[in-house]
């Protein structure tokens, strides 16, 4: 069946967009992975959402006891620079405190959960530390936040990510044991990510709509980086996207 010029330019445009969410995509695989980590927790005990901003991972806890913590300061909007998260409400938290310094007794709960927070606070060590003070003995800890990422919710962005072995020095330190640890990408989908980001980005640095030629050149490289994706073996080594961690306190 033949397409008109017209009909191809129409969905080459479309799919630059399609590409363009493909955070969602990535960003959906950490949901599915944080929600079976919560699932295996028994029912009724009790769960620190630390850092819970709009406590998305709320509804995979109604067989817990759960609790919500937040800073309290960051408003969707931020300083105006860089990526922002738009409206954004973390009002109905149970308790606004700094991560670093949060008013629980030692023990207190028997599994907490800190998701995508870590590269927003000044010194995530001590955020660790006291993430494991909180946590009964063997209790869970479930633990997400990229390798690297772009400057987001700014000015409250003060580390680019966490690596596998930072978990590994900071964890056993504190006294917490790693369980596992799961890699979220690879170098080569982080890549395409990057690619596709040239598009939405020319738009709003460059103040370039991009011609449908140029859409139509980074979407075929985009096409061969996955190509090349599919034949990775260990890329992930050098770049994992994020890292998942579940740990058990000593």
């Amino acid at each position: 069946m033949k397409h008109s010029f017209r009909e191809i330019k129409r969905k080459i445009y479309w799919k630059s967009f399609a590409t363009s969410l493909d955070y969602e995509h990535y960003a959906n695989r950490r949901h599915e992975w944080v929600r079976r980590q919560l699932q295996d927790i028994p029912p009724g005990l009790k769960i620190l959402d630390a850092g819970a901003g709009q406590m998305r991972y709320k509804k995979f806890c109604k067989h817990l006891d759960y609790s919500s913590s937040d800073f309290g300061k960051y408003d969707g909007r931020g300083n105006g620079k860089a990526g922002q998260s738009g409206a954004w409400d973390t009002s109905t938290c149970d308790v606004i405190c700094d991560i670093t310094d949060m008013p629980f007794p030692d023990e207190t709960f028997d599994a907490v959960m800190c998701t995508e927070v870590l590269e927003h606070v000044k010194n995530p060590e001590l955020a660790i530390k006291e993430l494991i003070r909180v946590l009964k003995k063997n209790g869970k800890i479930i633990l997400t936040a990229p390798f690297g990422s772009y400057t987001h919710e700014a000015p409250y962005h003060y580390c680019t990510g966490f690596n596998t072995y930072w978990y590994e020095y900071v964890l056993p330190k504190y006294g917490c044991k790693i369980v596992k640890m799961d890699l979220h990408s690879n170098f080569f989908e982080m890549l395409s990510m990057d690619i596709t980001a040239i598009i939405p980005y020319a738009k709003k640095y460059c103040r370039k709509e991009l011609s449908f030629f140029h859409k139509l050149k980074v979407i075929l490289f985009n096409r061969f980086i996955e190509k090349l994706e599919k034949l990775d073996r260990g890329s992930q080594d050098v770049n994992p996207g994020g890292v998942f961690v579940l740990g058990r306190k000593g």
